[in-house]
């Protein structure tokens, strides 16, 4: 039988599963068994997270495990921590639809990181979370991704929502300061990134969900001059309203 140092040893999931699986063997269990299928499964689970910490691309990043073309995959966007113009500037390209979209919810954080004020910041970043679940409805409607990773993203964000609308006071100023994060300014440089990046996405999302017509006004492009800034809400003459479909049902 592996001892829980073997078994932290193992690269590769399937060599461990298929050896686990040769191992297991008929009749009563014994004391042994129960003690060594109990050192097994926190073995297994230390593996797992020692893993799941590896196999992310950059430091304090955690993006979920996506099952993509009949295998586990981590995204490159979804989950908390990406390192997002980095991301964009080594070219990474998400793995699957629900990816994209998180790539897409990203890129609008970061835009409106670029406001004035924490208001107009805090209500951006709200609006972009309410445009992530329609994009990840749609998704589900049409079967753009495995029901499973829409779920698990869909799950991060309106868990979030639901946290901040019924928490207490107290605790809702803590998170909703953690939430919103600070105010940056970009550098020339990123800021062509984000914009052309925001651009390619939307056009890519909208292909893939029947032609869609976004109107997010509330997200102008982030600029370089300090002078002005993306995001504020001060120029618009609207704001961001809800995706627009053509076709009989015209809304989500």
């Amino acid at each position: 039988m592996l001892t829980e140092k073997e078994i932290l040893e193992y690269e590769n999931i399937d060599e461990l599963i298929n050896f686990l699986e040769n191992q297991m063997t008929g009749g009563a269990l014994t004391s042994d068994d129960v003690k060594w299928g109990l050192s097994l499964a926190g073995a297994f689970a230390t593996w797992t997270a020692k893993k799941y910490r590896e196999a992310q691309k950059y430091p304090n990043e955690l993006h979920q495990p996506m099952w993509v073309d009949g295998k586990i995959k981590i995204a490159s966007f979804s989950g908390p921590s990406t390192n997002l113009i980095q991301r964009l500037k080594d070219g990474d390209k998400p793995i699957s639809y629900t990816d994209e979209v998180s790539k897409l919810h990203d890129i609008m954080y970061q835009r409106a990181s670029a406001s004035k004020t924490r208001d107009e910041m805090r209500d951006l970043k709200s609006k972009a979370d309410d445009i992530m679940l329609k994009f990840l409805e749609k998704g589900k409607e049409k079967k753009l991704d495995n029901k499973i990773n829409i779920g698990i993203a869909r799950l991060g964000i309106s868990g979030r929502k639901k946290i901040q609308k019924y928490s207490p006071s107290g605790i809702f100023n803590w998170l909703d300061s953690k939430y919103t994060g600070d105010l940056e300014t970009l550098s020339e440089d990123d800021t062509k990134i984000i914009n052309d990046e925001y651009k390619k996405t939307i056009d890519s999302l909208n292909d893939q969900v029947g032609n869609a017509q976004e109107e997010i006004h509330g997200v102008q492009e982030v600029q370089g001059d300090q002078d002005i800034i993306g995001g504020s809400l001060e120029n618009m003459k609207r704001k961001m309203s809800p995706l627009t479909f053509r076709g009989s049902n015209p809304r989500l």
